[in-house]
């Protein structure tokens, strides 16, 4: 294919984007994109919609993201991408639904936790709004700190109330994810290694640790364009890539409102990224 702009790493309002399947993918035609990858939390229920209504300049490849821990030596949290999957499959629908369950327990003790240490009561009204989302998150509890006026935005909110270590964060296994997505005729991808939004940004010598243990463990790609991390970052990760011989992946991890990263932006100084440079869409195209 001709050399396209991309972005693998978009989320919707199926998960905890405020824009829905279908303005997301007219949002991303609007920005030039050509190609572009829904990966919302622990679903795919935005991809039927997003294929069904996506303009014929776009292309839309079923994506997912997964929360994860792994568990072997010292553990660690991580999230691992699906790209290239069928989003029907038993495999893909039973790693989903263990998703979804395991981030409503984890819903559950983080308000728990709000409630002990900070003495943060929600009123029906609010639980009934964070209950009834799709794919709940910290975000949609920020979202709410922020309308009662305790933070100034949904990122100050996570980090004052959120970034605590004793803050709950369970996940799925990792080798749950990588199986799963497999299994679905996905590859499986190390999403943002060197830390994402509001998490800790690990130093390199830990970030290859990380990638060398999950390249061990299945982990076929990896997200060396990321929109948090400088030009040196993302060609630290792309030697990475070649060394370990992972696919390489790149998005913006766009959410939206609910960010201020734009659609698109593969980096911390806002580049755009053509196909060409993400070598694994050949591998699913």
């Amino acid at each position: 294919m001709e050399p396209v702009y991309a972005d693998l790493h978009i989320h919707t309002s199926a998960s905890d984007g405020t824009l829905s399947p279908g303005e997301l993918v007219n949002h991303a035609a609007e920005a030039g994109l050509g190609v572009i990858a829904i990966t919302d939390h622990d679903t795919v229920d935005g991809l039927a919609c997003a294929h069904s209504i996506c303009p014929p300049s776009l292309t839309v490849i079923n994506g997912v993201e997964f929360s994860c821990i792994y568990g072997g030596g010292v553990p660690f949290l991580l999230h691992v991408l699906g790209y290239g999957i069928d989003p029907e499959s038993p495999a893909i629908r039973k790693l989903v639904d263990l998703g979804y369950q395991t981030r409503l327990k984890k819903h559950s003790l983080r308000l728990d936790y709000l409630r002990r240490v900070y003495s943060i009561e929600f009123d029906e009204g609010e639980l009934e709004y964070l209950y009834t989302r799709p794919s709940v998150s910290k975000l949609h509890i920020a979202e709410l700190l922020r309308r009662r006026g305790m933070c100034f935005t949904i990122k100050d909110g996570i980090e004052r109330f959120m970034s605590s270590p004793d803050f709950p964060e369970g996940s799925i296994s990792h080798k749950a994810a990588i199986d799963g997505i497999i299994g679905a005729g996905g590859i499986p991808v190390y999403a943002h290694s060197l830390g994402g939004e509001c998490e800790k940004h690990l130093s390199l010598a830990e970030a290859e640790r990380r990638i060398a243990i999950m390249k061990s463990e299945g982990i076929m790609g990896l997200e060396c364009y990321y929109s948090r991390y400088s030009k040196d970052e993302i060609s630290f990760l792309l030697s990475l890539a070649d060394k370990y011989g992972l696919l390489v992946s790149g998005g913006s991890d766009f959410h939206g409102s609910n960010k201020t990263v734009l659609i698109g932006e593969l980096s911390a100084s806002g580049d755009l990224v053509t196909s060409d440079r993400l070598g694994i869409i050949d591998k699913i195209l």
